[in-house]
């Protein structure tokens, strides 16, 4: 093959390697979350710490439900106006001592308050939460995207899990048994050597959603 026919050959190459050369690039971001991470408790939001904020969010809706309705004239209907004060600030002091259960299974204690994480990204991704709780997963190339009846779906006793990348941020969003959700993002900074998981468990039977953040350095 003569020099000229080899440079003819390289210039119809080109177009085929600036295709490629994005996805190349984009495939190295996405392997950056491979590694092992240990918290950097210091900078990390706790779950109790969120768990608290819904409670005293919810304690306050209730508070002021209970003066509205009390400003309306719903007070308990009693012969004695002193024995209806008395019930209304008992129920008052019940309904402010009574906290939301926000215990955790095993599992979600795994990936919500472990001090570690494993990751392991290509076609699959595989994560190990604190040395424990090992999960493996697609991740869909489309998007968010998806059947539950097709490969792009996990499940396992969790629950069923989506995965994909927004950007350079992983998001794995898990429908748990029982009607809960939880949606991770693990976005990697810039030099690599930090994650950054941000958690949304939305409990079903609240309708609301506690969300924090949790920063890990790269071992």
């Amino acid at each position: 093959m003569t020099p000229r026919s080899l440079f003819a050959r390289a210039l119809r190459l080109v177009p085929l390697l600036a295709l490629l050369a994005p996805l190349a690039a984009a495939r190295a971001d996405d392997e950056r979350l491979n590694g092992n991470w240990t918290l950097d408790a210091e900078r990390s939001e706790s779950y109790d710490g969120a768990a608290q904020r819904i409670n005293e969010q919810v304690m306050a809706l209730r508070k002021r439900h209970r003066e509205e309705h009390f400003d309306k004239g719903d007070r308990p209907r009693t012969g004695n106006k002193y024995d209806a004060q008395r019930i209304a600030a008992e129920e008052r002091i019940r309904e402010d001592t009574v906290n939301i259960n926000w215990t955790l299974t095993d599992e979600l204690t795994a990936m919500l308050e472990g001090k570690t994480l494993k990751i392991y990204q290509s076609r699959m991704c595989a994560v190990l939460y604190d040395k424990t709780l090992k999960r493996l997963f697609p991740i869909n190339p489309a998007g968010n995207s998806y059947s539950l009846k097709g490969n792009e779906v996990a499940h396992d006793t969790l629950g069923n899990t989506v995965s994909w990348f927004e950007g350079k941020r992983l998001v794995v969003d898990t429908d748990i048994q029982g009607g809960d959700r939880l949606i991770e993002h693990f976005t990697v900074s810039e030099d690599g050597n930090e994650l950054t998981l941000l958690a949304k468990l939305r409990r079903s039977d609240l309708g609301r959603t506690l969300e924090f953040k949790r920063v890990f350095r790269r071992d």
